[in-house]
This record gives structure tokens, sequence and C-alpha cells, in this order.
């Protein structure tokens, strides 16, 4: 079948477009500036001196904005809005806004002397955002253009919030020019209608002489991977050069690739090996001079290799070649140039100095695609006069020849660095944190989603410091989406429909899908072409593309308008459902759910999302899973009522709810409790009996049992009354779960054995999981108490049970085992189990479950004792630190307890201590699963510090909990570490007594290790 079986459909207009006088998608920079406190000034000043105020102010604006390549849009009264990137995209909008208010407020400054007096300021505050908006042509009362957005608002409320003289400038906004400027520290703010609080900077001023590579090295951290391969082929053309030659090199590749991160790393190496290289660079901002990077070059090279400056360079030259250079290398850094020399004396004077270095040059020049043609010219008669040995290096965006040059530069470009060195990034990019290493399933998801690109690997990186990483990976790189934008915006007409197009279909794009919806052909010189731009691949499956990352398409998708975007949704369901070789099977329900939903048919993306959503659960997919099932949730909303929905939202709460549970996380809550208020307000009871039981279930699993005994209380009796049997044993399971987090043992097994004996009896497969977990929880009760025996029946019971069909239970089963042959000191065996948990959470996606086999692996590993006792003690504490940074409070206490036991032992005394008050803290919240341990571990640093007092202090802590949980076997644990405490300090007496009754109490729960413990102990005291 052919593209053209289907029809031919006309291909889409192009993003961007005006349609049907709608406007279009741009994203912006824009700049809000207003006089501070104008009501007040006007009621001070005469009419006609305000109005001459205002009307400078307006000169003064205008001036600003044009030099900086803003446009106005409206200037009303005493505020004016600017925007940055419209008609023309700009990548550097965020610095031209801020550049244009420093200006504005200066302006201001200079009218302040003018027009103050002692009772009022002439002061402006200014607020600058980027984002996407729509821009549509204006009018009289619009002004020039009318722009609608969220980062319009947001934007104006920057400059509500700044103080008088005060720029606030949105992180968004400043990107990775922050290095420009001298700001205040970052800061949280809150503008009126805000999603969330926002990152803003108070901006102060520029820095002084700014270069835009160490502008960005200010905020980057990235280290140097991926490119030894080029650094050894740059360094090879250095040695080349040492032995008289001339060499040039063009490092290319896309913005972000790491162009100018090869280059300084080049530098750097080269000054470490005694040898300078110069360093200069190009760009597109209006404020750029004439000839500036072979300006800048010339005065490294006065400073470094010559130590003059440039005033005195008529001790190095004549008068005349001074003088040129004086003017060349004077506003090196940006800035217009009074009239100089012509280009042919420049050219001569550089020469000449050329011609005086003491050893071969090497030079840098970044940015080469924005070089002006002066620049090109000089540097081309540079490599082709200078008659010293020259190495040049350009880092550019194209591989376009060098203009004059009499040497064939070299080609290097820069590919995406491979999954192994972006995972190599972003471990050394994290590590500065005071936090464990990010979990493996973090670290796919920033490799997933930068695809290879340093920047983008950096900034999500940076997004992952802030817990932000869902924001950016939705809402594109902040500030990237003006890079990719402005090249957008860029590309020829025919390539930006096919772009366009492709963006709507997604990241992943199959050629005859978007062979379908454009109408066309896509040949493999048409993907050349697509590749050339920088945009669109080939896939890694056959007759699949793909774009190079997925912030690309993200960035290309906001920008296509509304009408468009709709239509193209609708022509991918057309092209999927029309019958036919290509008709879409299950494994495309995920497509037509997405394209459904986006099109605007609710209905129809209910019914698809609910069957992705269950495939997604055969598979073990559990993330898709959730995505898909809020999908259809949120179709359930949008319909006017649940007549009009083609599935229940009984069902939708139960899938998410079963998709959840192997996984708890905070973000799952706010969607359970809107489920919640849902299944109210249709006043459905069996929806709302089911919402309770899973957000009761996901407050559980979080380390909430108060508020897990909270909801399922309330849900228990609604399951009862309705006479659902099955749904009031499932509840009453988690409940039971609930009140043994809680340490009531008795009264969580009594539930426990009640909802086991009410499954057992009318026992479906959808029931399955919770009746397995509720008898892997009354094992764990029976392990708590030291009948291990008996806990292990319960553990094969469920094991016999489980087969393959149910991963994320046998994931969730292993950990409790590991944990109770941790208890009974079984360590091979509790990391045989953690082991096996870690592999399948691996699989299963259960980043949980990862971390807690982590956690139960390394503690394992630390009491078996033969292998290095602190990399298995590190490996304990960066998973209790993840599982605390990822506010997962699922028995947390007993993590904090065994890190502070593993601490003490290796007598860190702030780390014990550090842990131990965590443990304590969880107890107060009623989980004291932990607390035990941390009070021995205290008790076992106190003989030494603080006296037997104590450690009896201590020693009652953990005596208490004991009792409170009905744990002999606790109660044994804590009487043997007294035993120990008291032989260290010579009470025999004691030691024999705790000793003895730790022995018996050991050989009755057959806990082995502690016997021999014990044994030992007294046969110390024995043969003293």
């Amino acid at each position: 079948m052919t593209a053209g079986d289907r029809g031919s459909p006309t291909p889409p207009a192009l993003a961007n477009r005006d349609q049907a006088g709608r406007g279009r998608r741009r994203h912006l920079t824009i700049l809000f500036a207003d006089l501070s406190g104008s009501t007040r000034l006007s009621a001070a000043m005469e009419p006609e001196i305000f109005s001459d105020l205002l009307a400078r102010l307006r000169a003064l604006c205008a001036d600003v904005a044009a030099r900086h390549g803003g446009e106005i849009v409206r200037i009303d009264g005493d505020g004016m809005i600017c925007i940055f990137g419209h008609p023309t995209p700009v990548e550097d909008g965020g610095r031209r806004a801020a550049e244009a208010a420093i200006d504005i407020h200066h302006g201001a400054a200079l009218l302040d002397a003018e027009f103050a007096a002692a009772d009022r300021r002439i002061r402006m505050h200014s607020g600058v955002h980027s984002g996407v908006v729509l821009v549509s042509t204006g009018d009289l009362v619009r002004g020039r253009y009318e722009i609608l957005g969220d980062a319009t608002n947001l934007a104006a409320h920057l400059c509500e919030l700044a103080e008088p003289g005060e720029i606030l400038v949105s992180e968004a906004a400043l990107g990775p020019d922050l290095g420009f400027f001298q700001t205040g520290p970052r800061r949280l703010v809150s503008p009126r209608g805000a999603r969330q609080p926002m990152g803003a900077y108070r901006v102060t001023g520029r820095t002084e002489a700014p270069r835009r590579f160490d502008a960005w090295a200010r905020r980057s951290v990235a280290p140097f991977a991926g490119r030894e391969a080029e650094l050894s082929r740059l360094f090879a053309a250095q040695s080349a050069v040492e032995a008289g030659r001339k060499a040039a090199h063009v490092v290319a590749g896309a913005p972000g690739m790491g162009k100018t991160r090869l280059v300084s790393e080049f530098l750097l190496r080269l000054s470490q090996r005694g040898r300078h290289g110069h360093r200069g660079y190009c760009e597109a901002y209006l404020g750029a001079a004439s000839l500036q990077p072979i300006g800048q070059i010339v005065g490294s090279i006065l400073v470094h290799d010559h130590g003059i400056a440039p005033a005195r360079l008529d001790t190095l030259l004549g008068a005349r070649d001074a003088a040129a250079l004086s003017w060349l290398v004077s506003d090196a850094d940006g800035g217009a140039r009074d009239a100089g020399p012509g280009l042919v004396e420049l050219t001569a004077a550089v020469l000449r100095l050329i011609d005086l270095q003491p050893a071969p040059l090497t030079f840098c020049i970044d940015d080469w695609q924005w070089a002006d043609d002066a620049s090109k010219a000089l540097f081309g008669a540079i490599l082709r006069d200078a008659r010293r040995p020259i190495f040049a290096i350009l880092a550019s965006r194209s591989l376009d020849p060098i203009d004059s040059a009499p040497i064939e530069a070299e080609q290097l470009r820069l590919s995406p660095l491979t999954s192994d060195e972006a995972r190599q990034t972003i471990g050394h990019i994290l590590a500065d944190r005071d936090l464990p290493q990010p979990s493996r399933f973090l670290v796919d998801r920033i490799v997933e989603r930068a695809g290879g690109c340093p920047l983008f690997i950096e900034e999500l990186s940076h997004a992952a410091q802030e817990n932000d990483l869902e924001h950016v990976a939705s809402h594109g790189g902040l500030w990237l989406d003006s890079l990719i934008q402005s090249r957008f915006a860029a590309m020829p007409d025919e390539l930006a429909a096919i772009v366009t197009t492709a963006s709507v279909i997604g990241h992943m794009i199959p050629r005859r899908l978007l062979e379908g919806v454009t109408g066309r052909a896509i040949d493999d010189a048409l993907v050349a072409r697509l590749s050339d731009a920088d945009f669109i691949y080939p896939g890694e499956l056959p007759d699949t593309l793909r774009f190079k990352h997925g912030l690309t398409r993200d960035a290309i998708y906001r920008v296509v308008g509304l009408d468009e975007r709709r239509g193209l949704h609708a022509r991918v369901v057309e092209w999927l459902l029309a019958p036919g070789e290509a008709a879409a099977g299950p494994g495309e329900f995920e497509l037509l759910s997405y394209h459904c939903a986006a099109s605007g048919d609710i209905v129809r993306a209910a019914s698809f999302a609910m069957a992705a959503g269950h495939r997604a659960m055969a598979a073990s997919a559990l993330d898709r899973a959730q995505a898909q099932y809020l999908a259809a949730f949120q179709a359930y909303k949008a319909l006017a009522g649940p007549a009009d929905s083609p599935v229940p939202l009984a069902d939708v709460v139960a899938s998410y709810g079963r998709a959840c549970v192997v996984d708890p996380s905070r973000d799952q809550t706010p969607y359970l409790q809107e489920m919640v208020a849902m299944a109210r307000e249709d006043r459905d009871a069996k929806a709302l009996a089911l919402a309770l039981y899973w957000l009761g279930s996901i407050r559980y699993g979080l380390g909430e049992a108060g508020a897990s005994i909270a909801l399922l209380s309330e849900a228990l009796p609604i399951a009862r009354d309705r006479f659902w049997p099955g749904l009031a044993a499932q509840i009453g399971a988690g409940l039971g779960q609930s009140w043994f987090d809680a340490g009531q043992c008795a009264r969580a097994e009594t539930l426990l054995d009640e909802a086991i004996a009410a499954m057992a009896a009318n026992l479906s497969p959808p029931m399955m999981p919770a009746y397995l977990y509720a008898i892997g929880d009354r094992a764990q009760i029976f392990a708590e108490r030291g009948d291990f025996g008996e806990a292990e029946r319960g553990f094969a019971d469920v094991t016999a049970i489980i087969g393959d069909d149910q991963p994320a239970v046998l994931c969730s089963l292993l950990t409790k085992r590991a944990g109770a042959c941790i208890w009974k000191g079984d360590y091979a065996g509790a990391l045989a189990f953690a082991n096996a948990a870690e592999s399948h959470g691996l699989r299963d996606h259960s980043r949980i479950n990862v971390m807690i086999a982590q956690a139960l692996g390394g503690y394992a590993t630390f009491l078996i004792g033969e292998s290095d006792c602190d990399a298995a003690a590190a490996r304990l504490v960066d998973a209790v630190k993840w599982l605390e940074a990822a506010s997962h409070g699922h028995r947390i206490s007993l993590f904090y307890g065994w890190a502070s036991d593993a601490m003490a032992t290796l007598g860190d005394v702030a780390a014990t201590r550090h842990f131990a008050a965590r443990a304590f803290r969880r107890s107060r919240v009623g989980d004291g699963f932990g607390e035990g341990s941390a009070a021995r571990a205290l008790a076992r640093l106190a003989p030494g510090r603080a006296g037997r007092r104590g450690a009896d202090a201590y020693l009652a802590i953990a005596y208490r909990s004991a009792d409170r949980r009905d744990s002999p076997r606790a109660r044994a644990e804590t009487s043997l570490c007294e035993a120990e405490i008291a032989l260290a300090a010579g009470d025999e007496a004691r030691a024999r007594q705790c000793g003895g009754v730790a022995l018996d109490a050991f050989r009755t729960m057959d806990m082995r290790p502690h016997i021999g413990r014990a044994e030992t102990l007294l046969g110390a005291i024995s043969s003293r």
C-alpha cells in the first residue's frame, strides 16, 4: 500500500502560519518595564512636566529596544511591553531582554537626576520571562501585536513582584546566559497565576568583559566525556604544527553537541603541556563588534606571549601597526568601534605580530558560523600569509570550507554521546550533591530524553537536582526551546511542513504513517535533507524515523497552531483506522488513544486508553499503564457525565490503582484524591470505595500508616453495606497491613486472617494480588515475633501460587523474605532474595522495590562481613538516602535502624546518630520497625561517650519498642546487646543474666548466628 492509497490529503500548512486570524505560536521572551510609583509622581508633578517625563521614557524604551533587537508591542501610559524573537526568532532572547532592561533602568537613573526631588524618585521595575505565546497582528487598542499565553502573564507578574529599581528575570529566560550578568542568588517566586513556583534572579548589572564561552562555563558543571578520539586528533595536528606546519580543523556539530567543551578541554590540556592557546568567539548578538574574534585573539597574544597591554604596543611594533592593533583589540568583547584602519592595514599589522611569535601559534574561535565577513577575510589571510606555524580550530555548526584559506581544513563532526558516555556524564554532574547516585530509572529517562546531546543531558541533570525532571521533560528544556525553534524557523517551507507533521506523530515516526498523513513519499534523499537540517534521522527500527532529541520534537510541537494540530491528529487517526494492510492493531492502541484525545475525539480516546493500559500492564510496563489509565480518567472528566463515557469510572480507578500500588509515589496521590472527589460528585459508591482503597494503599506504601488506616476505615463499610465481599476482603487486608506498620500486630493479624479466609473462599484473578500480599504480610508478622518456621510456610505458600503472571507480587515477596532472613540471621539467604528482588524490580520498572532490594542487599553483605564492609554500608546508605529523597516512607525506619547499626559498627558516631534520629522520628508517626535497631546502635556507642546511664536509656527505648510490637525476637536482640555492653563495662553478673535470657530466646526461635554470639559471650564470661 502506498501513501496515495488512502486518498491524496493536502499537505499540512506550516506551523507558525496564521490560522483563520488566530495568530501563530512562537517562543518569545517578554520584557515588562514600568515606572515605579507613577500615580504618586503624577500627583507631585505639574502635568506638563510629567508628560515630558513620560515622553522621555518612551523615547528611551524605543531606542533601547531597537538596539537590542526587540519589538515594542505596546507603550501604555508609564509602562512598556517589548518582545524578543518575533518576527525573527533568536536564540538569546533572554540575554537581549535583560540587557535592554539594564539600559532602560540606567536611562531612568539619568532622568532621575533631572526630574527627581526629595519626595519623588524616577525608577523603573521590570520583569522578563520566556515561553510559548500566541502572536497575532494587533490594532490601536491591542498594540502592534497581541500576545496571549501564560508566558505573558508570568512576565507581567514578575514585573509586579519587582521592587523599584529591580529587574527580575526568570531562570527560563536567562538559561545559559546567566553568566553574562551580575545577579542575586536564585530564588523561588510564585507569581499570581503560576502553576508552581519558578526560579528567578535579580539582575543587578553586567559582568566584566563577558565572553560567551566564559558565561556558559559559569553555569556548566558537565565533565568532559566521550570525546577522547576527537581530542587525540586535535593533538596529533598540534604535534604537526610543532614540527613547522600549518593546520586547521573545523569542529562541527549541532547546538549543545559539545563543541565549546571540546575546545576548552583541548586548551586546558595544552596548557598543562606548557603551551598556551588563544581563544576568540563570534556571536549573533547585535552588539557584537566586527572582527571581534580576531581582536580577542590578538589581545590574548599581547598579554600572554609578550606580557604587554595594548596601550604599550609601540614598544613592540611601529606606531602605525600599534595604532591598528590597538583599534582592533578595543571593544573586542562587543560594542561598536569608531571607523578605523582598512582591512589591508589591519592584516599587515596582525601578520607582523604573528611573525614575532617565539613559538607556533595555536588559537580557537567559537561559533564560527556567526563570523562577520571581515573576520573571515582576515582569518584567511593569516593562514595564507603568516610565516610562522599556525594551528587554528574553528567550532561551527557546519562543515563549510574556510574562506580564502590556502590549506584544506580537517573536518571533525561531533556525534551524540553514546548511552554509556551519557550515563557517565550524568553521574559526574550529580556527584557533587550530598545525595546518592540517581536511580537507574532516572538516568535512563535523562538518557532517553537527551538523545546524546551533552547540553540537554546537563540541563535535564540540573532539573533532576531540583526534582523537576518531569516539568522539564514535559515542557521542553525551558530556554532550550529558543535554540530549537530559531533553527526551525529558518528551514525551507517544504521541510518545515514535514517536520511539523512529524512532531504531531511523535518522537518515533513510522515512515509510512508520515507518508500517509503528508501525502508524499519520504524517500532516502528527503530523509538525508532532514538529517542535514539536524532534526529528523533514520530510526533504529526498519522503516522508522526519529527526532534527534525528544526535546526537539516537543519544542516544535508547542508552536504548532491549535487548529492545525487537531487536524493533523485527526488525519493520523483516520489513517490508522482505515481498513487494509495498515489497519491499527493492539500495538497501536497507545497511538490511537493519544491522537484521538489530541484531535478532540474524547469518547474513542477513553476506550483506546484503557485498552493501551491493559496491554502495558500485561507487559509489566507500569509507568506506561499509569499514563494510559490517567489519560482515560482525563477523558472521563472531559465528558458531560457518566452516561457519556464508554468506560465506567470504577474500572478506571481500579485499573489505575493496580498499576500504582507496585511502585507507590507521592505523585499518584493527587490523581487518586481527584478520583475520590469525582466518585463523590457522581454518587458512584463502587468507584468511591475503590478510590479510597487504592489511595489508602498508596499512602500505606509511602509509609503513612495513620492516613492509610483512616482511608481504608472509610472504604470498608461502603463495601460491606453494598455486599461486595471480595472488595471488602481486599480492603480488610489492606487495613491489616496498615495496622501492622503502626505496630498493632495482634489487631493486624486478626484482620489479615479474616481477609485471607474471605478471599480464599471466592478467589478471582483480580483479587489474587491482594490475597498474596496479605499472606506475605501475615508471614512477616510471624517473622517479627520470631516464629520463622510459620513465616517460611507462609512465604512458601505465596511462592507456590505466584507463578510467572504476578511479577509485581513476586518482587515484593522477595524483599519481605530478605528482611525476614536478616531478622533470623540467614544473611546469605537474605542476599540471594535481595538480588533476585532487584533483578525483578529492574525488569518491572519498580523503582521502590529496586532501592529496597539494594538496601537489603547492602546490609546483608555488611553482616556477612566477607567483602568490603565500607562498600556494603555505602550501598545501604545510598539506597536509604534515595528512598528518603523520593519521599518513600514505607517501613523506612527499618532501613534507618540498620544504617545506624552499620555506622555504629564502623565507628562513625555522627552518621549513627543521624540515622537513629530519623528512625526515632519515624517511630513517633507510627513506623517503629527500626526504632529498636537504632536504640541498640546508640547504646553500643554510649559507654565510650556518656557512661552506663546513657546506654541504659537507649536500651530502655529498645525494650519498649519490642514490647509495643509484641516482638520476642527484638527483645532477645536487645538482651544480647545489653549483655555485650555489660561485659565490656566489667559487669559480668549482668552480662551473664542478659546473655542467658537472650540465648534461651534465640534457641526457641532457632536464630543460629545469634545463638553463636550468645554462646561466645557466655563462654568468655566463664573463662575469666
